[in-house]
């Protein structure tokens, strides 16, 4: 059996997002094989609260718009080297260059990798010159990342714990849109496809869940209204359980019109069993199979594929077991773990 690792794993954005969730999995996934891992964050942030109530020790950073100090570079430093860790996993741009700045001239003591689980723009750079390795949680991500060696270079996608499976409801056809309300998350394409859907399906009900963003729950009742279908439109704001509402729908829409480099949010379909109608951005395509995908912003074509499921229970049935398949094989916990951890045993040669 191969040594187990001491890792210190780095973020520090405040929010909780799909960049947090996946350094979070990843940072479980590692002290579930054994491994010793410890969270670099910034007090206050979500990370920070997450790993002290998840038992992580926690070693505190500035925030990612504050300056990078020399005091915190000479303490992170001091740390690294005074407890003996083997891998520095940096999840932002900021931490990678906190990395770089702490593993210098350090030679193969402690390995500097970078984990890229989120849309805004990167290249390489003098702080990428230090990484041995790139993580990134999808196809999308990786090409995206430009100037990168491909030996450099390695995908581990999300992955997913399925819930307990069930039965959706037995009457009625409810379609569910789940994320923060803002533009990048094509509300609007979803609402000008219920318009379609609703003059065949009046029975058809369309709820966004998510908190307000850069749009409001008054922008999109607003919407509703001007297409003449606020009566079937629910918005019923934050949800604190996603799987609860998940299990409320028939189905589920991604109607984004970019970002979405790693769809929790569709991962979270997938897995509950349900089948999804998902816009073919970032890494969606990866996820899904292409009978389910529209072009961005096409909200005839999400029509057509709604109006498919609303028709056929059979094939609701059908596509939802195939999302929850592939979100067990291919999403699984076991094989994110296996994967991030060969990456770490590669460039620590351990």
């Amino acid at each position: 059996m191969k040594k187990p690792l001491k890792i210190l794993s780095a973020i520090d954005i405040p929010w909780n997002s799909a960049l947090a969730a996946y350094a979070m999995d990843q940072a479980r996934a590692l002290r579930g094989l054994g491994h010793d891992v410890t969270l670099a964050a910034a007090p206050g942030s979500h990370c920070h609260a997450q790993g002290q109530r998840e038992g992580f020790a926690v070693f505190p950073v500035s925030g990612r718009k504050e300056l990078l100090s020399p005091f915190l570079v000479y303490s992170l430093r001091s740390f690294l080297k005074d407890s003996g860790f083997d891998v520095f996993c940096a999840h932002t741009g900021r931490m990678q260059t906190m990395g770089a700045l702490c593993c210098a001239g350090r030679g193969a003591e402690i390995k500097l990798v970078r984990t890229k689980a989120d849309a805004s723009p990167s290249s390489a750079g003098l702080s990428l010159r230090p990484v041995s390795a790139v993580i990134a949680a999808s196809g999308a991500i990786a090409r995206a990342f430009t100037g990168v060696p491909p030996a450099k270079m390695r995908v581990v996608p999300q992955s997913i714990e399925l819930p307990p499976y069930a039965e959706p409801p037995a009457e009625g056809f409810r379609v569910g849109l789940l994320g923060r309300l803002d533009p990048v998350k094509g509300h609007s394409v979803f609402l000008k496809a219920a318009k379609l859907v609703l003059e065949k399906r009046p029975d058809a009900v369309f709820v966004c869940a998510g908190r307000d963003s850069d749009l409001t729950r008054g922008d999109l009742l607003s919407l509703a209204e001007d297409l003449d279908i606020a009566g079937s439109v629910k918005l019923p704001g934050p949800v604190p359980d996603q799987f609860a509402f998940i299990n409320t729908c028939h189905a589920g829409v991604i109607s984004s019109v970019g970002s979405e480099a790693v769809s929790r949010a569709l991962l979270e379909w997938m897995a509950a069993g349900r089948p999804a109608a998902a816009a073919a951005v970032g890494g969606i395509p990866e996820m899904l199979p292409a009978g389910w995908l529209f072009k961005p912003g096409a909200h005839e074509e999400l029509a057509a594929l709604l109006l498919k499921l609303a028709d056929s229970p059979a094939a609701r049935a059908e596509a939802g077991a195939a999302n929850r398949q592939a979100a067990a094989e291919k999403f699984s916990r076991g094989g994110f773990a296996a994967a991030t951890e060969k990456v770490l045993y590669e460039v620590t040669g351990a």
